[in-house]
């Protein structure tokens, strides 16, 4: 996809993540990761997408969502930050879809190539302070455990 079209289906996610019942203002930042999945497990197939689509940066960061949700919300964040890098050095250097000029973003490329070639989960994206990734299982039946969740907790 060029940096226009994932920039552009970025908008149309956040636009339309209300009609699935996804509303920012629900997402609990701050909260323990016990309430987080609590919350989590109580959204349907359908707002858990809207969700991840939508607001990757916020999906992401957040403890208690299982590891292969935040993989997928922290790779949509950092392929719209490169696409939104993209759009940048090419409206300051006004050569679209050329090389790319602007070497602040370096990193983020070389972790998407990473992502790439090694089996990984990336559990926290952030372009101004870095992303925390974990070894992956090859495929899920070559494990014998899922992949780790967080408690669950009730009160007595």
């Amino acid at each position: 996809m060029s940096p226009s079209e994932v920039l552009n289906a970025a908008a149309d996610a956040r636009d339309n993540a209300a009609l699935l019942g996804a509303d920012r203002a629900e997402i609990p930042r701050g909260q323990s990761a016990w309430v987080v999945r609590e919350w989590w497990e109580g959204l349907t197939a359908d707002q858990r997408q809207a969700y991840l689509t939508a607001y990757p940066s916020e999906i992401g960061a957040l403890n208690g969502i299982p590891a292969i949700a935040r993989d997928h919300a922290n790779r949509t964040r950092l392929d719209q930050y490169i696409a939104q890098m993209q759009a940048n050095a090419d409206a300051l250097y006004g050569t679209p879809g050329g090389p790319i000029y602007d070497e602040s973003y370096e990193p983020a490329r070389k972790l998407h190539s990473k992502l790439e070639d090694r089996n990984l989960y990336l559990l926290g994206f952030n372009p101004d302070f870095g992303h925390t990734t974990r070894d992956a299982p090859s495929s899920p039946s070559a494990t014998p455990t899922p992949p780790p969740t967080y408690p669950r907790w009730s009160p007595a």
